[in-house]
């Protein structure tokens, strides 16, 4: 549906050079620049802003860019759609998700569906919460995974469950059982995600309202790190439970519940663009995802 001009701008959109895109695609470089330098003309604008380090959109390049987005997905839905009819169930779903879901989602959900639905392929990518909102509603992604994020207006959510932010910690460390509160915790080691993260942003505000500051020992965007850091009792970390739920059931974690309020209002949501219509994997998938996974209420990781 997208002629040579605009599948060579999408290229150079999404990997902020000629050069690059040149050899993602097999194509000369003085090619690519002789389409780019068409839909300039076409569009009466310059489409990319060029600078030291590569090219980056301009405003009106922006713009092209949402509507060459939404043209490629109405595409894969229509191709998808007239599979459905032939009986023939494939297609592809792009999710994105913090990195918290991936082995609920990995174990839970995907093993039961890609049984069910072979043809079906996925692209899945971790991201911060701030980055994976954006990644939904600028680039294109279908399905969202998000946790203690404030929903824009532009997205959909499909379901969601609360899931309180708990401390985790190694199980030979000291800890009162019951629920404790963070100013409980004196100086213990902590290790933190980035601020980007809806887990560390609702506990910032725990930590505001209770007038305490955490000792960070660690900061890392690898819950894996976390994992590791609280694994070999170095400190505790703060997540929610389904993060770390196969840990647990192991018995080489332990989670405590937290009596500060801003940490039992989490949820985890699924979400989805609210301006596109879903295709068939990517409902098919919606399914799944809430009848299997821990994160949602399933229960079957018990």
């Amino acid at each position: 549906m997208l002629d040579r001009a605009h599948q060579y701008f999408w290229e150079v959109a999404n990997s902020g050079s000629i050069r690059a895109s040149s050899e993602t695609l097999h194509v000369a470089a003085s090619a690519i620049s002789r389409q780019l330098a068409k839909l300039d003309d076409l569009y009466g604008a310059s489409l990319f802003d060029r600078h030291a380090k590569g090219m980056s959109l301009s405003d009106a390049g922006k713009l092209v860019f949402r509507k060459v987005r939404d043209l490629r997905v109405e595409a894969d839905q229509l191709h998808t759609e007239i599979l459905s009819l032939k009986g023939i169930e494939k297609g592809s779903v792009r999710i994105v998700c913090g990195e918290g879901f991936v082995t609920d989602f990995m174990r839970h959900a995907l093993v039961d569906f890609a049984s069910r639905y072979p043809g079906i392929t996925y692209t899945i990518n971790n991201f911060g919460t701030d980055e994976l909102v954006r990644t939904i509603l600028e680039n294109g992604a279908d399905i969202g995974l998000i946790y203690n994020a404030t929903v824009s207006p532009s997205l959909k959510v499909e379901f969601k469950r609360r899931c309180p932010i708990r401390l985790i910690a190694h199980p030979r460390r000291k800890l009162p059982r019951g629920p404790i509160s963070l100013s409980s915790l004196g100086d213990i080691p902590c290790g933190m995600l980035p601020a980007s993260f809806g887990t560390r942003q609702a506990l910032a505000e725990a930590e505001m309202k209770a007038k305490v500051a955490l000792t960070t020992r660690i900061e890392t965007s690898s819950i894996s790190v976390l994992r590791a850091f609280v694994r070999e009792d170095l400190g505790i970390t703060f997540l929610p439970e389904f993060s770390v739920i196969d840990d647990i059931a192991a018995g080489l974690l332990v989670s405590v519940a937290l009596t500060d309020s801003a940490l039992s209002k989490p949820e985890a949501q699924v979400v989805v663009s609210g301006e596109r219509r879903q295709s068939f994997a990517s409902r098919a998938i919606l399914n799944c995802l809430s009848a299997n996974m821990f994160a949602f209420g399933s229960g079957k990781s018990h």
